[in-house]
């Protein structure tokens, strides 16, 4: 645990966070739920698939103030793109379960939510996903795994 605070030790009002619980243990990242004086945040810290994978957090930072500025999402405290590093912070509430996802309230939710999102003008964000450098790199994964060509 405190391996986990020292990733954040030097951001300024974070010295004394506490670890409140671990929100997602996925392949590509690990995020904790950290009790600040500055409120709840939220730490995520990839895991070494994630480079990998090519899923780096080069703009993920920017990202992050254009949708808080559209109060479409949380707003970034902290980033060290090079570690793999974010902390934003923490929105409370409950996240939509996948059976809830045809309920027309929150159809409807969702829909306004993307379309604040898919508003926000992310010119200069520089090149966009090359869909088929993420496929060759992902079968240059699988290939080396199984041994197949």
């Amino acid at each position: 645990m405190n391996e986990l605070l020292s990733y954040i030790e030097n951001v300024t009002g974070l010295a004394n966070a506490c670890i409140s619980r671990q929100l997602s243990d996925a392949p590509t990242h690990d995020r904790w739920l950290l009790d600040t004086s500055a409120g709840a945040m939220v730490l995520t810290i990839d895991k070494p698939l994630a480079s990998q994978l090519l899923l780096t957090r080069v703009g993920q930072s920017k990202i992050l103030d254009l949708t808080a500025m559209a109060d479409a999402g949380p707003a970034p405290v902290f980033a060290n793109i090079g570690r793999g590093i974010s902390l934003v912070h923490y929105l409370a509430g409950e996240s939509l379960q996948a059976d809830q996802l045809g309920e027309p309230e929150n159809l409807i939710r969702l829909a306004h939510l993307l379309r604040r999102v898919h508003e926000i003008n992310i010119a200069g964000m520089g090149p966009s996903i090359s869909l088929q450098a993420r496929i060759r790199n992902y079968a240059s994964l699988i290939n080396s795994e199984t041994g197949a060509v």
